[in-house]
């Protein structure tokens, strides 16, 4: 008999934590916590990344000493001439930086002076050297593609103008693609470049 003793407050200590089951008693008059957690994996939990800003952020104030005036030709809303305009950028110590600068405004219209943009949106600017005079653009292969001898045209114009106003040590521009000379763009030939 003694060798059972211990299976009795073995049982009552069993019945009083009840077994690891839940209760549906209210305690501290807060209902238990019915939530089951998912089961455990070998696989480590990823965090959810952060979500993306999908706003840019606002443009640093630039001082009026450190700004310039560039002119940007676009063309009129007929795409029959081109028009003379005026922007404000920061100043910059690299031709290259500033090239591409000015080329990306060649890209934009202006609703309020009714004028349309000079360069298609496709066509990137990949770099701009000065050197000796020479202004070399090299585009991607979408200054190939231009549609239609007017927008080509306009391109080449818009793009030269704006270039020699801007960079008046410059005497000549020429014109790559993907880095090897251009001979032609669609149908305007540019292998011996532009001269001021």
């Amino acid at each position: 008999m003694k060798k059972w003793n211990w299976v009795l407050p073995l049982l009552v200590a069993v019945a009083l934590t009840g077994c690891g089951s839940q209760t549906s008693s209210v305690k501290d008059g807060h209902p238990p916590d019915t939530t089951t957690q998912p089961p455990a994996s070998n696989s480590a939990v990823v965090p959810n990344p952060p979500p993306t800003q999908t706003t840019p952020p606002p443009k640093a104030d630039v001082p009026d000493q450190d700004k310039v005036q560039v002119a940007v030709y676009k063309s009129d809303a007929n795409a029959t001439k081109l028009v003379k305009e005026t922007a404000t950028i920061a100043k910059m110590s690299s031709d290259s930086k500033r090239a591409a600068v000015i080329f990306g405004l060649l890209k934009e219209g202006n609703p309020s002076t009714k004028t349309i943009a000079t360069v298609p949106a496709k066509v990137e600017l990949l770099s701009a050297t000065v050197e000796g005079g020479t202004l070399t653009l090299n585009f991607n292969d979408e200054a190939t593609r231009l549609q239609g001898s007017t927008t080509e045209t306009m391109f080449v114009d818009a793009v030269n103008k704006t270039m020699f106003d801007d960079f008046q040590n410059v005497t000549k521009i020429k014109y790559q693609i993907n880095g090897k000379d251009a001979e032609v763009l669609t149908q305007l030939v540019v292998k011996d470049g532009f001269k001021r």
